[in-house]
């Protein structure tokens, strides 16, 4: 199984929930703004998210570069959910949800595109591209619970996505370390190659 399946384990349950989350949340934050429907501003964040998502395939794709692709969207969500604990106007919240949406989206194409061609051989590609989506939608469905336990205990959804913010950073941060590994791989294969050539 390729390690790196770890960063899609939120994925699923951020697609499923997030209409939901959104329009809760939106309803208690324009709750007082009685002027505003609730969820009056749950497309933009998607609309956005859709642009930028084909944009920053499409830079991947052309760079070749999947790291980086990677990492990036993740901690731009998991800093943006974990902001919603500090800014609470409707003006940051409607910002904070955006970028959030945006990296969620963002970093879909460059995983999968990585998984592929980094992660397995072409004749285990296909077991292991469905083991990752199997993963998380196990992932999906445990962390819905999770989510709701959190939110009824304590009454928040900013706490509430705080598993989001570890999902999310940890996959970000894990990329790092992936990129380490395959630099160390690498210079152990040019080791090996000019010692073979001797």
């Amino acid at each position: 199984m390729c390690w790196r399946s770890v960063l899609f384990l939120g994925g699923k349950h951020r697609d499923q929930q997030r209409p939901a989350n959104l329009a809760a949340a939106n309803y208690q934050i324009l709750r007082p703004h009685q002027h505003a429907k609730p969820g009056s501003s749950i497309p933009f964040p998607f609309a956005l998210a859709s642009v930028i998502m084909i944009w920053w395939g499409k830079r991947s794709d052309q760079t070749g570069e999947r790291v980086w692709h990677t990492a990036l969207p993740l901690l731009l969500t998991a800093v943006s959910l974990a902001s919603a604990l500090v800014f609470h106007s409707l003006f940051s919240i409607i910002i904070i949800l955006c970028l959030a949406v945006i990296g969620i989206y963002a970093g879909k194409g460059p995983v999968w595109g990585g998984c592929q061609l980094n992660c397995f051989r072409p004749e285990t590609a296909a077991a292991g591209l469905a083991q990752m989506n199997a993963i998380s939608n196990l992932a999906g469905f445990g962390t819905t619970y999770l989510l709701g336990f959190i939110k009824n205990a304590t009454g928040s959804y900013p706490i509430a996505m705080l598993p989001l913010v570890g999902v999310s950073g940890g996959g970000g941060f894990s990329q790092f370390y992936w990129l380490a590994a395959a630099k160390k791989a690498g210079k152990v294969v040019e080791a090996a190659v000019a010692t073979a050539h001797r």
